[in-house]
């Protein structure tokens, strides 16, 4: 027998990372980024940091 999940992996990731956000950083996204990068694991590249600031422009663009 094998675990087969129910739903796809994509569709279940942004609810389970808000839960996350809501319950361990008081629904700031700043904090659990910050909390993130101030992580010893948190080593970002130069092209995941330029792609992190590109969402970002793309979010203040859209009002959010």
């Amino acid at each position: 027998m094998y675990y087969k999940p129910t739903r796809a992996r994509k569709r279940a990731g942004q609810p389970a990372l808000m839960r996350v956000v809501e319950t361990f950083f008081d629904g700031s996204v700043e904090r659990a980024l910050a909390a993130h990068l101030a992580g010893s694991n948190a080593d970002m590249s130069d092209e995941e940091l330029k792609k992190l600031a590109a969402l970002i422009r793309g979010a203040r663009k859209k009002g959010r």
